[in-house]
């Protein structure tokens, strides 16, 4: 650990100069150092700013400083997260580091932002005042506490200042519940809703066709995706899960270091930079620019974890959504003149004309946007929108440039039977009522290649990063065929349909992939062709893990599939579509037929994928009664 801050010794002018008076040695003798020396006037300076304090008293004035003019009272701090000596050091350290490294207004949220950080015990101002008087903070904290003012002022003037501070916590406290009891209230109300209706139960009366309420609630706003998805990311733990994910996290960073001439001197955009590791990998690599874009408040940490590794001069951090940013470019860099047929946000540049980043572009753009079965959450929309606004339309590269789309006939009886089959027989219970919507939702599971019951899978969809357009992202059957080759009898039969996909990483702007590329094999021998990871069962498993589409087991026995053969043909179709209700969540259908069997053995599969929501769906599918009224008003009463 650290040595402690040494306390600094500071002394007026007239110290300096020559007298006759005859200093004291405390130390000579024994016998005087009982003697108290005088209070030592100090310098102390702002936690926010570069005002300095003087006197005996001047650390008081720094907390009650920085209290009046920028709202942080690091006595409200000490009591609210009962900080001992070294929080209250870290605590110090936090606010001057976000500070130094251009955040005005660092998280003060919880003690997890600085307490466990062995890093903020290292001094950030060398001899700093208020790292050798945190006994004087704390005894100043424990003071107000006890409501004795820790300013000065009359007991009115504290009392004011103590209820603020009530009245703050109860605020922030009101806001969380109202967050939470509107999150669960939405999704009963939808449930309800969905029920009732499918039930017939929604009144109607007058002309054919219209619906009648005596509702007098306002008309609801139209439901924000965005907010969720962008909250779901300004925490440490999906950050942290992503980057132990050596699969993912390697394959950036190899490609990126084994590619340092594309990168030297190149301007970089990193769309959705997290913690800004991508960001650091291509500083690191000789950018020359990087924009690092996020709309999360996780961009804060970025923000520090940029200035603590020295990287500020090159990195660029943006808070807000990559369609409406405007990057903050140096002056004098160049603008880009291009193609008449390129995309530039609806002008023709050719002629003249330029975006709102007044025609200058990047020349590479790294993202790390897929998803769940590669397009959960839509990030590539944002992607794809910034690419044609952005990128230089001539030399541009895209990171990773392709992504292709598998599937595989899976055989997992171990799986069924844990998962499915066991709410069979609970505790000799029949709890089959738990698993019926079970199939309707796509498990985001991963699977071994003795799972699979084909010869190899069958790549049902390509997209080349560098071309493809927002409105290519959704397609029906005929968009995704695919056609496997049953490997080895299976006497259980077809249980579930395995979804994963290969992301790939090309190095030029005009390199091709093959139509047979794996990502398991990818690039062979050649190096110059880039990298690329899987996320199927040729690899090892990633966060992403794959998507499993589960049938039902009567219509699995309906459809005669209780046994394949090797050696028989399955054909088949892939749709992908945005849900109807969530924009950011996925429906997969698959479609299949055995080739020469009776029409019987024709299936269809349609599936959710809707990870943030799936928790709640569970619990409220399952409910099962006959008073249907009462249910929904004590859920509804639960919620509120």
């Amino acid at each position: 650990m650290p040595s402690a801050p040494r306390r600094p010794s500071y002394s007026s002018s007239s110290d300096d100069s020559e007298d006759d008076t005859q200093q004291v040695d405390l130390t000579v003798d024994e016998e005087w150092q009982d003697i108290e020396a005088d209070e030592e006037s100090i310098t102390a300076k702002s936690l926010f700013e570069d005002k300095l304090f003087f006197g005996t008293d001047a650390v008081k004035q720094v907390v009650d400083h920085d209290t009046k003019h920028h709202g942080v009272d690091v006595r409200v701090l000490v009591r609210r997260f009962d900080l001992d000596t070294i929080s209250t050091i870290k605590l110090i350290n936090y606010v001057r580091t976000s500070v130094q490294s251009g955040n005005g207004t660092p998280a003060l949220t919880s003690v997890e932002e600085f307490a466990n950080e062995d890093k903020y015990f290292r001094p950030v101002l060398e001899d700093d005042a208020l790292l050798f008087s945190v006994d004087d903070i704390l005894e100043m904290a424990q003071a107000t506490e006890n409501g004795k003012s820790s300013t000065d002022s009359t007991p009115e003037q504290s009392n004011i200042a103590k209820i603020k501070e009530l009245e703050e916590d109860l605020a922030r406290l009101q806001a969380q519940f109202a967050d939470y009891r509107n999150a669960v209230s939405t999704t009963l109300e939808e449930r309800w809703n969905e029920r009732g209706s499918s039930a017939g139960q929604a009144g109607s009366s007058g002309a054919a066709g219209q619906i009648s309420t005596t509702s007098t609630e306002p008309a609801k706003p139209a439901r924000d995706d965005d907010t969720h998805y962008f909250d779901s990311y300004s925490y440490n733990d999906i950050h942290e899960t992503m980057l132990k994910d050596t699969i993912r996290t390697d394959a950036y960073r190899n490609f990126i270091y084994a590619n340092k001439p594309l990168f030297s001197n190149s301007t970089v955009l990193d769309i959705g930079c997290g913690t800004a590791i991508l960001s650091m990998f291509a500083a690191k690599a000789g950018a020359k620019q990087v924009f690092a874009v996020d709309n999360s408040n996780i961009i804060t940490r970025a923000q520090e974890n940029v200035a603590v590794n020295g990287l500020n001069g090159t990195i660029k951090l943006v808070r807000g959504k990559v369609e409406e940013v405007k990057l903050p470019w140096a002056a004098g860099a160049p603008r880009v003149r291009e193609h008449a047929s390129s995309p530039s946000n609806g002008k023709d540049v050719a002629n003249g004309e330029v975006d709102e980043n007044n025609g200058k572009k990047v020349d590479i753009i790294i993202s790390e946007w897929m998803g769940y079965g590669l397009l959960y959450e839509s990030m590539l929309d944002s992607v794809i929108s910034a690419r044609n606004r952005l990128l230089n339309p001539n030399t541009g590269v895209m990171v990773p440039s392709h992504c292709t789309l598998h599937i595989a006939p899976l055989s997992c009886t171990d799986y069924i039977a844990d998962s499915i089959g066991f709410w069979d027989d609970v505790y000799g219970f029949d709890m089959r009522p738990m698993t019926e919507k079970i199939t309707n939702d796509v498990i985001a599971r991963s699977f071994a290649k003795e799972d699979v019951i084909s010869e190899e899978s069958a790549r049902f969809r390509t997209l080349d990063l560098r071309t493809v357009e927002v409105n290519e992202l959704e397609w029906e059957a005929e968009g995704g065929k695919f056609e496997v080759t049953i490997g080895k009898d299976v006497e259980d039969g077809l249980d579930a349909w395995g979804i994963w996909f290969d992301t790939f990483f090309l190095p030029t702007r005009d390199a091709q992939l093959p139509t047979a590329a794996r990502a398991e094999t990818w690039p062979g021998q050649d190096e110059r062709k880039g990298n690329a990871f899987t996320t199927g069962p040729g690899g090892k498993p990633t966060h992403w893990q794959a998507a499993m589409l589960i049938l039902d087991r009567d219509t699995k026995k309906k459809k005669g599939l209780q046994k394949l053969s090797k050696g028989e043909k399955v054909v088949g179709s892939v749709a992908y579509r945005k849900a109807k209700d969530n924009s950011r969540a996925l429906e997969i259908e698959v479609g299949w037929k055995v080739v020469g069997r009776e029409e019987e053995t024709r299936g269809r599969q349609v599936c959710m994928l809707d990870i943030n929501q799936k928790h709640y769906l569970d619990v409220f599918d399952i409910l099962q009664t006959a008073d249907y009224q009462a249910t929904k008003e004590a859920y509804t009463r639960e919620a509120n």
